[in-house]
């Protein structure tokens, strides 16, 4: 292998009027080249033979000539399955001296030529055989099926097509773009056999794939034959574009290696011999027409580091001292990337840390960041908080060391973290499942933003915030604006013990609640006072307050059609004081005037057939029977309503439960409520006018 070395300390390079990036350590750039391109494969043969334990006795031979190199295309996952390197022979009709050489000093017994005899002919195989190498023909009578040829043979010794790439058949540049990452994961590369067809034997083969690559733009593979292959399209407007994509989207961490390789035509034959021995380290070969382009540069950039090796294929004529020299590393540059991110690293505020802290292992321009703690037993390395049982807050110094390449900087960040000492003193004891039901539904019910409570045996599969969904179906009187929740844990070590600090969520203002629940209980003594006689039986009670929500209330169509029907239509506020609502609004006021003259009645939730929630309400009468009653469905203003005449309907009205379950299905909770198994009073045994 040839070195190329030079002592520089920043060399830019101006490629293409753009600032050229540098990319690798001047010590770690090497070149692989020859007096020509059958001795550059030997080379790179013989580099890849001394990566392995020991030598395999195979080698792939293919066609040195530009015109035939399309004929090994696919050859790289097949050689990399084998441990053969690619060798290359230069006539038809004669082993190039050198490339038997090189078979000989390996000690190679199995050569596998990926080509017809048309370009590498039968006088070839003599002069193998005659030196005691066995000889197998890959090649067939075309490059597709010599393709097919290469695929059985790799499926032949092992080889799966759980993934795959399918490369235009004229599409020699994008084939090796994807060929080291091909070999090293066992990837087929398939060959189209025109812009919108693929042989049947290849589409089964790709078919059998859970991931297709499809590399290469819609003019040599159209969208049409993606979608039947079912893959995903790596391409650029040209192959440098599209090279600098497949490295984007399938090289994901640090790379210990590039190779760097002309990709004009007549040069391209390095790539296919390279493909293996880049494969071996993971290594993308990177093509470039003597400059690299500012895009590729900053791809790059993102992948390597000071110790990631540059080899470059070929001589200067073919890569050029320019293009070489565009990748010395700049220590400058890391230490900017470095001062940005650190620069920019912020965790917000710390004056008062309560919950878990986000400390983020990656920052800008690809800076590591590791941290440490001055006190791991309140907060972590990892940013978990476990706040101190003491009389005083704790302060914390948390210290990001932020690293590229060989730059480190370190950051100091001071937190200080809430004591539980104070709030236990403040917070409400719970010594059980009952009392931490009732703190929450009190705190709920006077629309506190803030709970705090000091539970004394604690476990997270009772003491969880999933009560709070039960607690306002069993109380809708006390939901006016509610939007969820959220919790803080913070525990005592080896105790059960721990303070549980909860933030109540609400659309509207703790003012504005109060003052609508204040107005609905007054309109609630308005409506039964106007209503209800004293001489009225339960049913009786029941029709009047059913009949008045229906006639005084209108469903919130624009709201529901919407999706953003304000917080009152929701209530019962929105219902009984501005006439307007949707169905938990309904079942709300329902619930809130049938407890008012004294007939139990239960809040519902739950679904109907289609999906959709929806809210009702059952009912207990003087019989001590169960009646169902959704007031919504027998408005006529209901979006979904049968009733054209626009008067009120009573068919929902204490409904016979065979026929209302059939569209109403209860939510988990409350399939705990009583079962509607009354008789006596259903709607359909009733004459409302008689009544």
């Amino acid at each position: 292998m040839g070195k190329y070395k030079r002592s520089i300390v920043i060399l830019i390079v101006m490629l293409i009027s753009l600032n050229s990036k540098v990319l690798a350590d001047t010590n770690n750039i090497e070149r692989i080249y020859g007096k020509d391109r059958v001795e550059t494969a030997i080379k790179v043969g013989e580099d890849y033979f001394n990566n392995l334990k020991e030598k395999s006795g195979v080698a792939i031979l293919a066609p040195a000539f530009n015109e035939n190199l399309v004929d090994s295309l696919t050859v790289a996952p097949l050689a990399y399955k084998l441990r053969a390197p690619i060798l290359l022979n230069d006539s038809k009709d004669k082993l190039n001296d050198k490339t038997l050489e090189s078979l000989k000093r390996n000690n190679i017994k199995e050569v596998y030529i990926s080509t017809g005899k048309g370009v590498i002919s039968d006088k070839v195989e003599e002069k193998l055989r005659a030196n005691n190498i066995k000889v197998n023909r890959l090649g067939g009578n075309n490059r597709y099926e010599t393709a097919r040829n290469i695929l059985d043979t790799f499926q032949k010794f092992g080889g799966e097509v759980n993934e795959a790439f399918v490369v235009s058949g004229s599409g020699i540049a994008d084939a090796l773009s994807i060929s080291s990452y091909s070999a090293r994961y066992g990837m087929p590369i398939i060959l189209t056999e025109s812009k919108d067809e693929i042989s049947k034997e290849l589409v089964d083969a790709s078919s059998k794939a859970k991931s297709v690559y499809v590399i290469g733009g819609e003019g040599i593979i159209s969208n049409q034959l993606v979608s039947k292959l079912n893959g995903e399209r790596i391409a650029g407007a040209n192959r440098y574009d599209t090279n600098r994509e497949v490295i984007k989207k399938l090289y994901k961490d640090k790379l210990s290696r590039i190779y760097i390789a002309n990709g004009q035509n007549e040069h391209l034959v390095d790539s296919l011999t390279t493909s293996i021995l880049a494969g071996y380290s993971n290594a993308p070969i990177v093509l470039n027409n003597n400059s690299i382009d500012i895009n590729t540069a900053n791809i790059i950039d993102s992948k390597i580091d000071s110790n990631t090796s540059l080899i470059a294929l070929g001589g200067e004529t073919i890569m050029s001292d320019g293009v070489v020299q565009s990748f010395v590393y700049n220590e400058n540059k890391d230490l900017d990337a470095v001062n940005g991110a650190k620069e920019n690293l912020d965790l917000g505020d710390l004056s008062k840390v309560i919950y878990d802290l986000n400390l983020p292992i990656k920052g800008e321009n690809d800076v590591d960041i590791e941290w440490k703690s001055s006190d791991e037993s309140v907060i972590s390395a990892n940013g978990k908080v476990k706040r101190p049982n003491t009389e005083n807050d704790v302060k914390v110094i948390l210290t990001a060391t932020l690293t590229k390449g060989k730059i480190k900087e370190t950051k100091e960040f001071v937190a200080n973290v809430k004591t539980v000492y104070i709030e236990k003193n403040d917070a409400i004891e719970i010594n059980s499942l009952d009392e931490f039901y009732d703190a929450i539904k009190n705190s709920l019910g006077e629309f506190d933003e803030n709970l705090t409570l000091d539970i004394k045996n604690y476990n997270n599969k009772e003491y969880n915030l999933e009560v709070i969904n039960d607690i306002l179906v069993a109380n809708p009187d006390i939901n006016y604006a509610y939007s969820g929740a959220k919790a803080g844990i913070s525990g005592y070590q080896d105790s059960q013990e721990r303070i549980m600090k909860i933030t109540f969520l609400y659309e509207l203002d703790k003012e504005t609640m109060i003052y609508e629940k204040n107005a609905v209980k007054n309109k609630v003594e308005e409506i039964v006072t106007s209503i209800i006689k004293e001489d009225m039986s339960d049913i009786e009670k029941e029709l009047a307050i059913h009949d008045y929500i229906v006639s005084h209330a209108e469903y919130d169509v624009a709201g529901y059609e919407s999706g953003q029907a304000a917080p009152e239509s929701h209530s019962a506020y929105g219902i009984l004081i501005n006439g307007v609502g949707v169905c938990d609004g309904y079942a709300k006021a329902t619930y809130e005037l049938l407890n008012r003259v004294g007939i139990e009645c239960k809040f519902v939730t739950g679904n109907v057939v289609n999906g959709e929630g929806h809210a009702w309400n059952i009912v207990k009468l003087d019989d001590g029977e169960w009646y169902n009653l959704d007031v919504t469905w027998d408005d006529p203003t209901y979006i979904y309503s049968n009733n054209n005449e626009n008067h009120i309907s009573h068919e929902f009205f204490n409904m016979k439960s065979e026929i209302f379950n059939e569209n109403h299905i209860r939510n988990k909770f409350e399939q705990t409520f009583p079962n509607c198994n009354g008789i006596k009073y259903l709607g359909e045994n009733l004459i409302y006018n008689e009544m």
